[in-house]
């Protein structure tokens, strides 16, 4: 009689936190690298860029997020780890260009180091690749301490959301047009909450449980 409530109340007690789709917009301006033999077209190179991204905050294949000193009061995060993240919506263009046309990847990775005492701030870097684009470069984000750590729903979402100033960025765009550098600042904001999908796996279990006994009884 009890088994398909137990379905249900298992699903409500292990709700995990939400996943997150964080929206970042960066205007860039560019720079040759040395001579500007690595920009490989007949036309000029622009002089900026205009870059946006999706991450979904929960998709990430490993994440390590060791703390610095263990067991301190002070602790915080050592070097944040997030491999594997998945990106959409990707977009690279000029006034005059696009820069890809491949507009997901599932190699992104966010992580950095601690610069001093906790604490502190993050020495951080966000890279990722598709099909026709290499993006990669530096981006310092406020720390998080072991409390903050402990008590939120969605680290990556948390050290995104502290990124500063204003996301300021400095790295290289690559691919079939060539390498150049790219600096400048970001926004960034929450698209939506994504229920993870077990969750929503284990309610429609529940309701097909007591459907099903249901039918049973008659």
């Amino acid at each position: 009689m009890l088994r398909p409530y137990l379905v249900l109340l298992f699903a409500g007690a292990c709700v995990p936190a939400q996943a997150t789709l964080l929206r970042v917009d960066y205007d860039f301006q560019t720079a040759p690298i040395g001579n500007g033999a690595n920009w490989l077209l007949a036309d000029p190179m622009p002089s900026s860029v205009q870059v946006s991204f999706t991450i979904d905050t929960s998709s990430a294949t490993f994440t390590d997020l060791t703390l610095k000193p263990p067991g301190d009061s002070s602790s915080c995060l050592l070097h944040p780890d997030f491999q594997g993240l998945a990106l959409s919506d990707i977009s690279a263009t000029s006034t005059s260009m696009s820069f890809g046309a491949d507009t997901t990847s599932s190699n992104g990775r966010f992580g950095g180091s601690l610069a001093n005492a906790c604490p502190g701030s993050l020495f951080g870097y966000i890279l990722f690749s598709t099909s026709d684009l290499i993006f990669v470069g530096e981006v310092d984000f406020a720390n998080l301490s072991a409390a903050q750590v402990a008590s939120s729903a969605d680290p990556l979402a948390d050290l995104l959301a502290n990124a500063v100033p204003a996301l300021t960025f400095i790295g290289t765009m690559e691919g079939a047009w060539g390498k150049f550098y790219i600096s400048g600042n970001g926004t960034i904001h929450e698209v939506r909450d994504v229920p993870e999908p077990s969750v929503l796996m284990l309610f429609a279990a529940g309701f097909l449980g007591l459907f099903v006994r249901r039918k049973v009884r008659r």
